[in-house]
Formats: C-alpha cells, sequence, structure tokens
C-alpha cells in the first residue's frame, strides 16, 4: 500500500505571535489549503491513503468553524485519511472527536476521514 505520512496540521491555531488580524487569519487559512494540496500529492503519487500521525487540531476543543474547516478539507481529498489523536487534540473524555458537531460534520463532509481512538489494527479496502 503506498501512503502519505503526515502530522501536526494543526488546524485552529491561533498565531498568537502575529500581531495582525489580517495576516494572523491568512496564515490560519494556508494550513486548510495545506490539507488540499496534501490530497493533491498523494493524487500524483498514487497513494491509497494519507495517514496523519496526531494533531489535527490545535485543541481538544476546536471550533465549529475551525471543525467545518478542516472536514471540508479533508473531504476534498477523495481517498480515506487515517489519523490518531496528539498531544494538541487527544482522545480523552470531552475531546473533539466525542462533539456531536464534529461527528456530523465528519459524517456530511469527510466521510473518508477515520479517527483511530483504539490501538487495534485497521482494515482497508486495498487489503494491505
Amino acid at each position: 500500500m503506498r501512503f502519505i505520512h503526515t502530522a501536526d496540521w494543526q488546524i485552529g491555531k491561533p498565531f498568537a505571535g502575529i500581531e495582525n488580524d489580517d495576516k494572523r487569519g491568512l496564515v490560519r487559512a494556508e494550513r486548510v489549503e495545506a490539507i488540499r494540496r496534501i490530497g493533491e500529492l498523494a493524487r500524483e503519487r498514487r497513494a491509497e491513503a494519507v495517514l496523519v500521525a496526531g494533531d489535527l487540531f490545535d485543541s481538544p476543543r476546536a471550533d465549529k468553524a475551525t471543525v467545518s474547516a478542516l472536514c471540508s478539507a479533508v473531504g476534498s481529498m477523495r481517498l480515506p485519511v487515517f489519523a490518531i489523536p496528539g498531544n494538541h487534540d487527544h482522545g480523552g473524555a470531552g475531546s473533539v472527536w466525542e462533539q456531536a458537531f464534529f461527528l456530523r460534520e465528519r459524517e456530511s463532509l469527510a466521510p473518508n476521514l477515520h479517527i483511530l481512538l483504539k490501538p487495534e489494527a485497521v482494515a482497508t479496502e486495498g487489503g494491505a
């Protein structure tokens, strides 16, 4: 199986060190656009999946706009995305992964997103 391995997307990072609100917004938006470019690269390289080794979000309680932006970008990849929680977006109680809004957005915008919350093997369509 050929896959693209990434980590630390940290969508929703506040970039508090950037004083100008417009510039901070541009940098935050560029993080989401990077996800779309990862999808383009995966298709160019004929990858069967994208793996994200933690920290899709910068916080375990991402706001609704951040959740929607991530799910929309992941959904545009049109291939399976497998992710594990990281230290910024842990998989414990109260995490973003359990929030009703995230679950609805994932189902609607990114059905290709698979959050791996348990340490167990995962079967893929390719069988590898």
